[in-house]
């Protein structure tokens, strides 16, 4: 019987794998904006036919009211992925007044192709995407190995950034180095979606949730930090069976605009939250 393999797409010296949300030129992988590859996808499945402003209006911003000036930011940003430019056009053509076509021979390939081509990179971070509510694209990303871990995401992070970044490096060093560790962009920074159609901590939680999801993790400790405390909180109460333990640090419950204490004060779940951290944080 044969096994339906996922593809991906080859053209000129660039490899697009949709399932994967790869895309590798000369054999290394470049990280693309989310809009950016959803276009240049749109275009790759044209096969060279052309592709109107109206049907990647519908397709890459759902049907949402952009300016011309948007759509041309996305395509110089695709071209210059792909090592070409606006006034070669050798790759991506402009059709004055029509809309834009992909000037080179598209084929497919298996998309296990892309994988073995970005593996022979250890040194570049895997970074992969799933959808959480209100279609927010979440961008994350695993690495090391060992039982899972997952670093709940807080206001600002860059997957990218911060896995070379002198403050960050270090914290990711030590949360890996005897677990399989999971970080993730929420909504509205780093590498997911930009646009807050929400931004409550359901939301949030919903975040978190569709990355353990999308990496079918069942049961895990959580590390959460800062504003992500809270979100953790959040996730453990309404999916206790999930949660083997929580680590949290500078955190709250509630934050001080909200909770009924004296600005001084310290609410008594926070205290509970960072003896249940520090516990936890040894065992680990």
């Amino acid at each position: 019987m044969a096994v339906d393999c996922p593809m991906a797409h080859k053209f000129a010296n660039c490899l697009i794998d949709p399932d994967k949300h790869l895309f590798l030129r000369d054999g290394l992988p470049i990280h693309l904006e989310p809009q950016v590859f959803d276009l240049l996808l749109a275009l790759v499945e044209k096969q060279g036919r052309l592709a109107s402003k109206d049907e990647l209006v519908e397709t890459v911003w759902r049907g949402l009211s952009v300016s011309d000036a948007t759509i041309s930011a996305r395509i110089n940003a695709a071209r210059m992925a792909v090592g070409d430019t606006g006034r070669a056009q050798a790759i991506i053509k402009t059709v004055h007044g029509r809309g834009f076509q992909l000037n080179v021979e598209v084929k497919e390939t298996i998309a296990a192709a892309a994988r073995a081509l970005e593996s022979d990179h250890s040194d570049t971070q895997n970074i992969q995407f799933t959808r959480s509510s209100h279609g927010a694209k979440i961008a994350f990303s695993k690495s090391s190995d060992g039982p899972p871990l997952v670093r709940v995401a807080h206001w600002l992070s860059h997957l990218e950034l911060d896995w070379h970044s002198p403050v960050w490096r270090p914290l990711i060093e030590a949360l890996e180095s005897k677990h399989t560790l999971y970080r993730y962009d929420q909504r509205g920074t780093g590498l997911s979606s930009r646009d807050l159609k929400s931004a409550d901590l359901d939301a949030f939680v919903d975040d978190l949730k569709a990355v353990a999801d999308a990496n079918k993790l069942d049961q895990f400790p959580i590390f959460a930090a800062s504003q992500a405390v809270p979100v953790a909180i959040r996730f453990a109460h309404k999916y206790p069976e999930r949660v083997t333990g929580l680590v949290l640090y500078g955190g709250y419950a509630k934050g001080r605009a909200l909770r009924e204490t004296s600005q001084g004060d310290i609410d008594e779940e926070t205290v509970l939250g960072q003896r249940a951290g520090a516990r936890l944080t040894a065992r680990l």
